[in-house]
């Protein structure tokens, strides 16, 4: 399974190199992404019948547990999703767009709006609930760390 999900990554990993790409600007990279998220769902549930959601979370919370190679790829693949929006932030904090003290941490946030938002419109079945997502994301780039504590 570790395989398939590997296989899984490389098949999109493509579309996250094109919106991620240096060509786009840092804060657009990330805005991309969510919207790009909210399409393919919306694409998927024509075809699937139902939202998705992640795969990776939903077998990383079924599975990741009891095969211990199974959750060490998805903890990898996750890992991965948040490198992309820690480098985008990093760039943005270069260009001075925003002022991220820590550009990791804050990576993490988007990647919990992210599942959050994915795995709760995967429970109501409602693509809906990704409306807005990418204007969250831009909102949680630009907040300061701490500010919602």
């Amino acid at each position: 399974m570790a395989a398939a999900l590997e296989h899984y990554w490389l098949t999109n990993q493509p579309h996250f190199d094109r919106i991620f790409s240096s060509t786009v600007a840092p804060l657009e990279q990330i805005r991309k992404y969510f919207e790009h998220v909210r399409k393919r769902q919306i694409e998927r549930r024509s075809t699937a019948g139902c939202v998705l959601g992640c795969p990776y979370a939903s077998i990383g919370c079924e599975i990741g547990q009891q095969v211990p190679v199974v959750g060490e790829k998805i903890r990898e693949l996750m890992s991965r999703y948040c490198a992309y929006f820690e480098r985008a932030i990093r760039a943005a904090n270069e260009t001075g767009a925003i002022q991220v003290a820590d550009p990791k941490a804050k990576a993490r946030e988007l990647f919990a709006l992210l599942e959050g938002t994915l795995t709760q419109a995967r429970i109501h079945d409602d693509p809906s609930l990704l409306d807005g997502m990418a204007d969250r994301a831009a909102a949680i780039v630009k907040m300061p760390s701490g500010a919602g504590a």
